[in-house]
């Protein structure tokens, strides 16, 4: 972890606690006619950060997590999940999975020294595992849905509203994939962010939508856009090239959050048997 991050988050946000919840790790490696053989060098292009703060000030935690992001970014791209220490000692008392996983799993990179992280780990219920798979179920039959509704009104070349029929079935499918998988439950519409969330989960949805070209860049601004400029911008334009791409990607983004889904809820079930 580079100790700059740290020091700029402490000097601007002074929180109780930055916990290290995981990394982005990519691998590079040169071979050529004059060098068949050569170390592969690994190094972190990203990080996954969780900010335990006093006291929210009155502020939206998505604001703060956006600050975290915002100081981090010329250092190293980070992804920030912002709580009051509050809602962590609640979560940890309640059996909740976000606080499970933190208290196990987590890496403290700094610690203030003025909140102690709760020690006893309550076990997930049977009951919660099985509303997660009541909610697994509802939420990937409506991202499926909303798809649907997508392919409805592109053949009326309606392409807006399939658009905005788009995001409403990607953002159905993350927000179920996360909350399922991690006990993490977030209300943003931002579609960046959920895919860097469900990262957390699925090493493939970064892959969906790669935005390494301009032609990428402008694809998912589409769709990252959809959500409001599809009903209320007269400017807003999408092409129905466009439209079939997403719907096609957007069906990738659905599998990956149905078959994730189900594999975490295995997993938290025989987690019941430890």
């Amino acid at each position: 972890m580079h100790q700059a991050l740290t020091d700029a988050m402490v000097k601007e946000l002074n929180p109780e606690m930055i916990l290290l919840l995981g990394a982005s790790v990519n691998r590079r490696r040169t071979e050529s006619i004059f060098q068949q053989e050569s170390p592969t060098a690994q190094y972190i292009s990203g990080c996954f950060l969780l900010m335990l703060i006093a006291d929210a000030d009155g502020k939206p935690l998505y604001e703060w997590q956006d600050r975290v992001e915002t100081i981090c970014k010329n250092v190293l791209p980070v992804t920030a999940i912002v709580l009051p220490t509050t809602t962590l000692n609640q979560w940890s008392e309640q059996g909740h999975l976000f606080s499970r996983h933190v208290q196990v799993s987590a890496l403290v990179i700094y610690d203030a020294g003025r909140f102690s992280m709760p020690k006893n780990i309550t076990p997930v219920s049977e009951e919660v595992i099985k509303q997660l798979h009541k909610d697994h179920q509802e939420g990937i039959t409506r991202a499926w849905v909303f798809l649907t509704g997508a392919e409805f009104f592109s053949r009326q070349n309606q392409n807006a509203m399939a658009a905005f029929m788009l995001h409403q079935s990607a953002e159905q499918a993350l927000h179920t994939l996360i909350s399922v998988a991690t006990g993490y439950k977030t209300t943003t519409h931002n579609i960046d962010r959920l895919l860097r969330y469900g990262a957390l989960v699925s090493y493939q949805l970064p892959d969906i939508f790669p935005r390494n070209t301009d032609k990428e860049k402008q694809l998912f601004q589409v769709l990252q856009e959809a959500y409001l400029a599809s009903r209320y911008k007269d400017s807003y334009s999408v092409t129905s090239e466009d439209v079939y791409t997403l719907i096609t990607r957007i069906k990738t983004v659905i599998a990956i959050a149905e078959l994730s889904g189900k594999q975490a809820i295995t997993k938290h079930l025989r987690s019941l048997s430890q």
